[in-house]
C-alpha cells in the first residue's frame, strides 16, 4: 500500500523526499515525552499522511489536538479527519503566532537547514523534536538560532533508514530534542524561562530596527466600515469572474505587504527620536502583532461566511460546531493552498456530521406515542415506557428497534408569548429556537434528497393554526410537512410518508437495527423496492468539486 502511495506521489510530482518516520524513531520520541511529561497540542511539520500524529495519539502520551503542515495534496487527503491542516507550503508559513505544546519535524534533507532554522526562530512551543542528518552539528547557523532563542538541545538517538519498514534510505540521522533552558542560580535553584526569547520578540528584533514602541495600538481592523469595504471589493471581483480564494489571497497579501513596509520605514528612523517621544518597543511589537492577527481573522471569516455548500447542509448545532472550530484557527496564514487544505478538512468533518445530526433529530422526535416497534421487537413495554436518548443516561434497558409514525407530537415549551419584551425571540410568532428546530428538520430532509422549498420558512405563526412546508417531488410541488404549534408547548407534525420512510430506514441502518433491504421490508411493512431505494441512498456527502469557491487554480 505504501509502495503504491509513493508511486502516486511520483506520478503527481509530489514525492518531496517522503521518508516516513520509522517505528524506532517514534518509540524514542514517545518514551522521551512520557519521561519528561510533555503533553498538549502537537504540530507535525511535513506531516506526510499523518502517521506520526496518529501513532503518538495512540500511545500513552496525552496529546490533543493534532495539527499538520503538509505540501502534498495526496498525503493531506489520506490524513485522518481529526488532524487539522494549518498550512501547506513551509516557506510561506508563519509559526510565530501558532501556539503549540509540541512541534515535530522530519524535514526533506535537501532543505533541512532552511526548515530547521525557520522552526527554531519562529516556533511558539514548549519542546521541538527533529529528525535531521547528523551533519547538522557542524552547521553554525543552526547553533546560532538555538542560542539566540535560549534553547537547550539533547541528541536522543542516532539511526538510519536502512531497515525502515516503510522506505529504505542511507541517511544517518539524529533524533534531537530542543526545549527551554532553565539556568540555575548560585543556590542551585532554576530560574523559570530566564534565557528564553519568545518567537515574536525574536522575529521582530531580527527584522525591524526600531528601538522603541508606539503607545497607541491600532484596533480598527474589525470595524464595520472596513469589513463592508472588503465585502464590496470581493463582490466586485467575483462579478469579474475571479475565484474567491484567489481574490482574498491577493487582497490579504497587499495588506500584509503594506503593513510590513510601514513598520520597516519606522525602523529606518533614528532610535533617539522614539526615546524622546517616549515610544516603547513593546508597544510597537504588540501593535504589529495585533494588526497581523486581525488581518488573518478578517480574511478567513470572509471565506468561512461563503461556504454555503457545506453549512447549508448542517443543522444549527452542527453548523455552530464546525464554524466554531474553524474560527479558532484564523491565525493560519491566508494563502490559496491553505484555504484549499482547510476547506478539505471542513468537508471531511462536515460529512461526519450528516449522520450524527440525523440521529440527533430522530431521538429528539422519539417518544412513546410517536414510535412503533419492529415486528421482531419483543422488548417493548406499553406501560410507563419512556425513551432515553443514547449516551445521556446509565440505563441499559433503552428502547430500540422502532420506527417513527408519520403523524407525531413533539413535546417542548415556550412556543408562544404574549409579552412585548419577548419580541426578539418571537419575531415570527413562534419562538426562534422552535423555528430553528423546524429548519433543522428541513435540512435533514434535504440531505436525504427531498427538495424542501426555502419559502416555507417565512410563515407567521398562530397557536393551533397549521403552517405548511412544501417540496418539489417527482415533478410536482407537494406538502413536505404540516405543522401546528400550541400554547402548551406541543408541536404536531404530519410528515410526507415517503420522507418518513427514508428517515426511518436511514436511522435503522445507522443504528444497525436493520442489516439489509430485505430485513428492512420485513420489519417496517414496506415493499422491497422502497426498502432498496431508501436503504442504499442515505445521506448526501460533500466533495471538493461541490465548492467552486475553493478551486485553487485559475481557470
Amino acid at each position: 500500500m505504501l509502495r503504491q502511495l509513493i508511486l502516486d506521489l511520483k506520478d503527481n510530482q509530489e514525492d518531496y523526499e517522503f521518508y516516513p518516520t520509522t517505528d524506532e524513531i517514534l518509540k524514542v520520541i514517545t518514551e522521551d515525552m512520557i519521561k519528561e511529561e510533555f503533553s498538549g497540542s502537537l504540530l507535525d511539520i511535513g506531516a506526510g499522511n499523518g502517521k506520526v500524529l496518529e501513532t503518538l495519539k495512540a500511545s500513552n502520551v496525552n496529546i490533543q489536538p493534532l495539527y499538520a503542515i503538509e505540501k502534498s495534496a495526496i498525503l493531506r487527503d489520506q490524513m485522518p479527519k481529526d488532524i487539522f491542516v494549518i498550512g501547506t507550503e513551509m516557506e510561506t508559513q508563519s509559526l510565530i503566532d501558532k501556539k503549540m505544546s509540541i512541534i515535530f519535524c522530519n524535514p526533506p534533507y535537501s532543505q533541512y537547514m532552511s526548515w530547521i532554522t525557520k522552526i527554531i526562530n519562529e516556533a511558539f512551543c514548549q519542546v521541538i523534536y527533529f529528525v535531521i542528518p547528523e551533519r547538522w552539528e557542524s552547521k553554525p547557523g543552526i547553533h546560532k538560532s538555538i542560542e539566540s532563542r535560549g534553547l537547550d538541545y539533547v541528541i536522543l538517538h542516532t539511526t538510519d533508514f536502512l531497515n525502515s519498514e516503510d522506505r529504505a534510505a542511507r541517511a544517518k540521522v539524529h533524533v534531537v530534542r530542543l526545549s527551554k533552558k532553565k539556568p540555575k542560580n548560585q543556590r542551585g535553584f532554576y530560574y523559570r524561562d530566564h534565557a528564553y526569547v519568545g518567537p515574536f520578540e525574536h522575529w521582530f528584533n531580527t527584522n525591524f530596527k526600531i528601538n522603541a514602541d508606539i503607545d497607541d495600538t491600532i484596533k480598527n481592523l474589525g470595524s464595520r466600515s472596513q469589513t463592508e469595504k472588503l465585502q464590496d471589493t470581493v463582490e466586485h471581483e467575483l462579478v469579474e469572474g475571479r475565484s474567491l480564494v484567489n481574490i482574498l489571497e491577493t487582497l490579504y497579501n497587499n495588506d500584509i505587504e503594506k503593513l510590513i513596509k510601514n513598520y520597516t520605514a519606522l525602523g529606518e528612523l533614528d532610535s533617539t527620536i522614539f526615546e524622546e517621544l517616549g515610544i516603547k518597543l513593546q508597544n510597537v511589537q504588540d501593535a504589529f502583532k495585533d494588526k497581523i492577527k486581525n488581518y488573518k481573522y478578517k480574511y478567513w471569516h470572509e471565506l468561512f461566511d461563503r461556504i454555503d455548500a457545506i453549512t447549508n447542509k448542517l443543522t444549527s448545532q452542527s453548523r455552530s460546531n464546525l464554524l466554531g472550530t474553524l474560527g479558532k484557527h484564523t491565525s493560519v496564514d491566508f494563502t490559496v493552498d491553505n484555504a484549499y487544505a482547510i476547506i478539505i478538512w471542513a468537508i471531511k468533518n462536515a460529512n461526519k456530521y450528516f449522520d450524527e445530526q440525523l440521529l440527533t433529530l430522530y431521538y429528539e422526535l422519539s417518544s412513546k406515542d410517536n414510535v412503533v416497534k419492529y415486528k421482531s421487537n419483543t422488548r417493548f413495554l406499553d406501560d410507563n415506557w419512556r425513551f432515553h436518548r443514547p449516551g445521556r443516561h446509565d440505563n441499559d434497558d433503552n428502547y430500540t428497534h422502532y420506527r417513527l409514525e408519520y403523524r407525531l407530537v413533539y413535546q417542548t415549551c415556550n412556543t408562544f408569548s404574549n409579552y412585548t419584551y419577548d419580541r426578539y425571540d418571537y419575531k415570527s410568532g413562534l419562538h426562534r429556537e422552535k423555528i430553528k428546530f423546524l429548519q433543522d428538520v428541513c435540512t435533514v430532509a434535504k440531505n436525504l434528497g427531498f427538495d424542501v422549498l426555502d419559502h416555507s420558512y417565512q410563515a407567521y405563526w398562530h397557536p393551533g393554526k397549521p403552517v405548511i412546508y412544501y417540496m418539489n417531488y417527482k415533478g410536482k410541488q407537494v406538502v413536505f410537512m404540516r405543522v401546528k404549534a400550541f400554547k402548551n408547548g406541543n408541536i404536531h407534525f404530519q410528515f410526507n410518508t415517503d420522507f418518513m420512510k427514508a428517515l426511518n430506514i436511514t436511522a435503522g441502518r445507522l443504528n444497525k437495527w436493520i442489516k439489509d433491504p430485505e430485513h428492512c421490508a420485513s420489519e417496517m411493512d414496506i415493499s422491497i423496492n422502497e426498502a432498496k431505494a431508501y436503504f442504499n441512498n442515505g445521506n448526501i456527502q460533500i466533495e471538493a468539486k461541490d465548492l467552486k469557491l475553493i478551486e485553487h487554480k485559475e481557470s
